[in-house]
């Protein structure tokens, strides 16, 4: 392991990050410290450990992408258990992680070689299906050399099942199943929230800009946070929703206990995949989400790097090239391949002003580096000079992919839209579904801001909470919401 100083921000004004107490993880060999409410992929990238992962086949080396549980890159073996999301467990002490698949360790892979002694395919699949004996050597290899991680230390106790009803159920708790959860309770509905992070608010825990008169999307999470008890909302965090089953309930797992949750209503409000940029070399570890930067910054203060380049020039991206500075990061320029910029143009002629460059027309052509980042070539498309920035970040933007996986699962019809940024669930105004009992809601229905979101959420809430306690004041509100 590439051991560097601890890249954790001590000091910006008052925040304090809300780590918790310091811990210590037991890493291939090593001690590293970390904190109790920290993911362990932010702790193991807090102590320089750029690699978290390995490809299945290639045994290419990955890095964290989202820190939303999308992406997969963090998984890990963690105290004896593999394919662990890491982005989604909480740090303990004596906690014991281990990167996996890897020979010797996932640092220094040497099966990395597969790599550049195939390098445009390889189909085992399709190689030595005769004789039998030499195939069945090579199958028995590539279950040794590809794959997920081993089994367990020991068996997994059966989990104990419960059984749980409610009215109305929200899945997803970023800004619109926010929304949606409040909106149900407060028409008459006994409302259960849902998500699969050990905190509410999705993307919001990392958004440093004001919103809706709030500070920014923190603050604007505890506004929502003391709604929600207020309005007596029952939330359940680090709930993995397994799926939707034809008897009619959905099922969680958490805590070691099998939930299945029959509603009246369900509202999904999973949000979106960040989807990664589309070039050459474009999973070496040092290249994010725009949304992952910011949550590692902002929520957790962990420097990323020591030079980043922001593919995209919206609002978020903007608002990374002046913060990052602040930060110990230094911004090498803003890239887009189109002509003008997306977000605030006075914010963007300030950041030019303070000598970094905004290159627009242009498109990321290759990432530089073996085992991690150096830097991006750019090219411009009108046919001019390409531009090599060196960077060991890059925080690429680009719109989101809808979560459609469970619509489809409770019957919802989908379909493919470019225009949304992928396949996507079908629904009225109010989000209802071909299966009039479940709404889609938020991100699910395309990118949006973090306030639109939150509106398609409340149309959503509101509907479905309609439906079990009929009231004509909600019906109006519901008639609004829609209608703006």
């Amino acid at each position: 392991m590439s051991r560097i100083h601890d890249r954790r921000i001590y000091h910006q004004g008052a925040n304090d990050f809300g780590r918790g107490e310091p811990v210590r993880l037991r890493f291939e060999g090593y001690r590293l410290r970390a904190y109790a409410n920290e993911p362990v992929a932010v702790a193991l990238l807090a102590n320089g450990v750029r690699t978290a992962s390995r490809s299945l086949k290639f045994h290419r080396p990955r890095g964290v992408l989202c820190l939303g549980g999308r992406c997969f890159s963090c998984l890990a073996r963690v105290d004896g258990v593999p394919n662990v999301r890491t982005c989604r467990v909480a740090c303990r002490d004596g906690m014991t992680v281990r990167r996996e698949s890897a020979v010797p360790q996932a640092g220094c892979d040497v099966l990395r070689a597969f790599d550049f002694a195939f390098p445009k395919s390889l189909e085992y699949h399709e190689m030595f299906t005769r004789p039998a004996p030499v195939n069945k050597m090579l199958q028995r290899a590539v279950r040794v050399f590809s794959g997920g991680g081993d089994l367990p230390d020991r068996a997994a106790p059966a989990p104990a099942i419960r059984e749980k009803a409610v009215e109305v159920a929200v899945i997803g708790g970023g800004p619109a199943g926010m929304a949606a959860a409040l909106t149900a309770a407060a028409a008459g509905a006994r409302t259960l929230l849902v998500d699969d992070a050990p905190e509410l608010g999705g993307h919001l825990v990392g958004w440093p800009e004001p919103l809706d008169g709030f500070a920014d999307g923190p603050a604007w999470i505890q506004a929502q946070l003391a709604a929600l008890d207020k309005a007596g909302v029952e939330v359940a965090l680090g709930a993995e929703c397994l799926g939707r089953y034809r008897e009619g309930f959905w099922a969680f797992y958490a805590d070691g206990a099998l939930t299945l949750l029959t509603p009246r209503r369900t509202v999904l409000a999973t949000g979106a995949y960040d989807q990664p940029p589309l070039f050459p070399n474009n999973d070496l570890p040092g290249i994010f989400s725009t949304r992952g930067v910011s949550k590692l910054v902002h929520r957790w203060g962990v420097r990323p790097g020591d030079a980043c380049l922001i593919l995209g020039v919206d609002d978020l991206a903007l608002s990374l090239a002046e913060r990052l500075p602040e930060m110990g990061v230094r911004v090498v320029g803003l890239a887009t391949e189109a002509r003008q910029v997306a977000g605030d143009p006075d914010r963007a002629e300030k950041i030019r002003g303070r000598g970094v460059p905004i290159f627009l027309g242009y498109r990321a052509a290759r990432a530089r580096g073996a085992l991690r980042l150096k830097g991006l070539r750019l090219e411009p498309l009108d046919g001019g000079e390409p531009v090599d920035a060196p960077c060991d970040v890059v925080a690429a933007g680009g719109p989101p992919a809808p979560s459609w996986e469970l619509a489809a699962q409770a019957g919802g019809n989908v379909i493919y839209d470019a225009a949304r940024g992928g396949f996507a669930a079908t629904c009225d105004k109010t989000g209802r579904t071909a299966n009039s009992d479940v709404f889609v809601t938020g991100e699910m229905l395309g990118a949006a801001p973090a306030l639109t979101a939150a509106a398609r959420g409340r149309a959503a809430g509101l509907a479905a909470a309609l439906d079990l306690h009929p009231d004509e004041t909600v019906a109006a509100e519901l008639r609004r919401t829609t209608e703006n």
